[in-house]
Formats: C-alpha cells, structure tokens, sequence
C-alpha cells in the first residue's frame, strides 16, 4: 500500500466514524424529539446555506414562475429545507424500520397498477423521482409482494455505500451500479424482474433528450425508457411522499405506454415525455418534497444558455 493510499484509507474511515456518530444518535432519539432536530436543521440550512437557497429560489421561479409571488416561493423553498431536514432524520432511522414497523408507517396506493403489470408476465420497469423518500420506497418493497433492483451511483466512500448498501439491499432487493447499467437492466427486465430508476436529475445532451418539466425543457435521461423499449417490460410511474413525519405513501401510477414504431428516436422522446409529465403530476401535489436544490436546468438547448 502506498502512501497516498493509506492516506486514502484513514480518511475514509474517518469520514464514516464522523457519519456514524452523527446517524446512530440521530437514529436513536425518540421519533418526536428526532424531527424537531430535522425542523429545526432545515431551518438552520434555510439561513445558512445562500448557495443551496439561491439555487431552490431560482428553480421555483422556472417552475412557477408568474403563478407565484416572491413571498409563496419563499415559503415553499423554506418548507422545502425542512423536508430536507425530515429527510436526513429519516435516513438516520432506516436500519429501524423493519418489515413489521413498515406496516404501520407505510401505506400504498395504485397496487393495482403493478399486479396487473405482472399478470401479463412482463418485467416492469419503475421510474421515480427525488421525492419524498426515495430510501423509504427502496425499504417498503416488502409490501410490493416483490424484490427490487435500484440502479445507483456508488457513493464515493466505500464504507458509507456498504452501510446504505446493506439498508437498500435488505429483503432482496438488489442494487445495480449506475455506470453502464443497461444491459444488465434489459436482462433483470427480460427475465421477469422490477427495476427501478430515478429520472429526474440534469444528465448532459448527449446522454439524454429534452422534455417539459413545469413547462421548461429539462435535459432528461433516456435509460429507462430504453431498457423498457428494448425488454419489452411495462413502464410504471412511482414515488413516496410523506404525509406526516415518518409516515409515507407509496403511490404507484398507471402504466405509461412504451412507444415502438419505426421512428425509435421520436418514440423514445415521446415515452420519456410522458415518464416524466406521470411524475410531475405527483410532485406537484406536495411540491416542497422534489430535489430543489438541484440544477434540474443546468443543460440547455443548442442555442440557449
């Protein structure tokens, strides 16, 4: 081992000592003292983080633009750092929530969507968003009747993605590393299997097409839509929005059509425009609960920007 390496290694083991000591105390307060500290760190980030504020402040404007005063995107970006502060407490509390609490936190709605899906002994191909909880919708896959696989991005600490990676994996479900991931969705796909991806976050031009998101043309991975097209696998909206601290819905939409003709590019345009118009119409009913602080917008048209 070299030097550098070593160096590597220490630093790693202390950023995830640091990450434990803050999440195992966080994880083991009682559940009204634990979302009070996230109100109460939502609110710090709100004052603190100009940055981060700044950018939620300017996506709102793109998203609501005129329909919205000043003061209501204000309102919604604070409400949004408090749901970000739920969101840090409930990550700390996953490894507690175990298949009988599930039940009593969890409700699902739109089942009905998925068995049908599966009836006709297709794979299904799930797209979410970041809403919600997306951890929770990992974690509630029990009460789906069925193992998932997520495709993810590993995160850059290898003993803090083994820690989520035991959570996110727990009851069978399987995580497929983001980097070149299709092939091996088309053949879980292709074999009956549930995949789920998240299709809400900017990807460059030359990865994705771009589709309306509030009204604004928002440069959209295709992945999903190709995994779909290419395994024959039924398309399904779902999220996990919280109704209360700790307590979640899981909703699952109606299957979107996957469009096959012999113009693949417009079809794989048209599919990915209605994957994420399903997904839109859920975030719109709790808005302060997508990804704001996000550079959604960040690639523009050719022309633009």
């Amino acid at each position: 081992m070299t030097e550098a390496e070593g160096k590597g290694r220490l630093r790693e083991r202390l950023e995830f000592l640091g990450a434990m000591a803050v999440v195992l105390p966080v994880g083991s307060l009682p559940e009204p003292l634990a979302f009070a500290l996230g109100r109460l760190l939502g609110r710090l980030w709100y004052a603190l983080d100009a940055r981060h504020r700044a950018i939620a402040l300017e996506n709102l404007a793109r998203a609501f633009g005129s329909r919205t005063t000043a003061a209501e995107r204000e309102a919604l970006a604070r409400n949004h750092f408090v749901h970000l502060g739920y969101t840090f407490v409930e990550t700390c509390r996953l490894r507690g929530l175990t298949w009988a609490r599930l039940g009593q936190v969890v409700q699902v709605e739109g089942l009905e969507h998925l068995a049908r899906a599966r009836e006709r002994g297709r794979g299904v191909m799930v797209v979410t968003a970041h809403f919600g909880s997306w951890e929770v919708l990992g974690r509630a896959a029990p009460l789906l009747g069925e193992a998932i696989a997520f495709v993810a991005r590993p995160l850059d600490n290898p003993l803090l993605e083994a820690w989520i990676a035991g959570i996110r994996t727990a009851g069978g479900n399987q995580i497929i590393q983001k980097r070149h991931a299709i092939r091996r969705v088309v053949e879980r796909l292709r074999g009956g299997g549930t995949v789920a991806m998240l299709i809400d976050q900017n990807v460059a031009r030359e990865h994705g097409v771009f589709v309306d998101f509030f009204g604004v043309p928002a440069c959209t991975t295709t992945a999903a839509t190709l995994a779909a097209r290419r395994a024959g696998a039924a398309l399904l909206p779902a999220v996990c929005p919280r109704r209360s601290p700790g307590r979640f819905t899981v909703r699952i939409g109606k299957e979107i059509p996957v469009a096959v003709t012999h113009d693949r590019r417009r079809d794989i345009l048209a599919t990915t425009a209605e994957a994420t118009a399903a997904l839109e119409a859920f975030i719109r009913e709790h808005p302060e609960q997508w990804f704001w602080v996000h550079r959604r917008w960040k690639t523009q048209p050719e022309g633009e920007g």
